[in-house]
């Protein structure tokens, strides 16, 4: 079980810039799946924060992180492919001992492990699978 600080999720995040991630809440129902496109370093009104923006898969939405001493801030934007308008706005704040974060596999490894355990089941008898 990892045990995140702010420090140690913007390095993580870093670390993955590019790829697809998957932040979701211990014990919670929260989950995020999304391609980190990396951490900015924003000034505002004198006063350094770091925001990661999270490209998801619905070209209609949107997804931001904002970092704080006690946790991760999550901002969910979905608009309307019709209108552009806002369909859904909302911030959702997680204490960094409820974060999970891990790397997402790409579907084509996913899949080949899938099909290398099916073909090792496949290799052995029922009476090996029970056991």
């Amino acid at each position: 079980m990892e045990h995140w600080s702010k420090e140690t999720v913007e390095e993580w995040l870093r670390g993955h810039s590019g790829k697809e991630i998957s932040l979701r809440t211990r014990g919670g129902s929260f989950s995020l799946l999304g391609i980190c496109e990396g951490i900015d370093e924003l000034d505002g009104c004198s006063k350094e924060f770091i925001q990661c923006a999270i490209s998801l898969a619905h070209t209609d939405a949107d997804a931001s992180l904002s970092f704080h001493d006690d946790g991760i801030s999550v901002h969910l934007l979905l608009l309307s492919p019709h209108s552009g308008e806002t369909i859904l706005s909302m911030a959702v704040n997680i204490p960094y001992d409820k974060v999970v974060l891990t790397e997402s596999r790409p579907p084509a490894e996913a899949q080949s492990a899938s099909d290398e355990s099916e073909q090792a089941g496949a290799n052995r008898s029922p009476y090996e699978l029970l056991h």
